[in-house]
């Protein structure tokens, strides 16, 4: 599937994951204090692939169904699934492969896989700190399911506040010019020279 593409409403699983409708619909439920439940029309479109820790990105259209008049119930969210398929196609990219000359490509793919868990594992954490805290922040979007892969869903994932299609996903570099970005590529430079002569 390409950016933007869309899935078919009779589709079970969301974006070509092992993540149900049904999986879903149920933690939404609960969240949301509903019997409501996803229509026909229910379908989801991927609005990234490979961003934040290399994860599929999807806007859900949700198409509630029997709600009721006091349920206030989102029309759209995002979803966020780190997925290994994502680093698979990587490595079968003529692009990638001519310039990994030299690279182990079962080295990067354990490395990818290991940056992907513990990175959403992080962002698991963090949204969990800030709902236990009850801290609202601008332009952080609110995050209804945090699942990590290691709980009952071996898929992880992020349900979140769908923020608009002027969204995005801010690097962490984000906002640095380039004398700042230098002082710290140096810095880190530093970290490890002093961590590697300690070995």
């Amino acid at each position: 599937m390409m950016a933007n593409e869309s899935e078919t409403a009779d589709d079970s699983y969301i974006l070509g994951t092992s993540v149900t409708w049904k999986w879903v619909e149920k933690k939404l439920q609960n969240v949301f204090q509903t019997k409501a439940y996803f229509g026909r029309k229910k379908n989801a479109i991927r609005i990234g692939y490979g961003e934040g820790y290399v994860c599929v990105l999807g806007r859900m259209y949700l198409d509630w169904v029997n709600y009721s008049e006091s349920d206030k119930l989102p029309e759209t969210l995002v979803i966020k699934l780190p997925v290994d398929q994502v680093t698979e196609e990587m490595q079968q990219d003529t692009t990638f492969r001519t310039g990994s000359a030299g690279w182990d490509l079962q080295i990067f793919s354990t490395m990818m896989h290991d940056f992907r868990v513990k990175g959403h594992a992080n962002e698991v954490i963090f949204y969990k700190w800030l709902q236990q805290k009850d801290i609202n922040i601008e332009n952080i979007p609110h995050c209804y399911i945090a699942q990590d892969s290691n709980q009952d869903q071996s898929q992880g994932l992020l349900v979140i506040e769908d923020m608009g299609e002027e969204a995005y996903a801010s690097l962490p570099f984000d906002g640095l010019d380039s004398e700042d970005l230098s002082q710290v590529l140096l810095s880190f430079s530093f970290l490890t020279t002093d961590n590697s002569s300690h070995m």
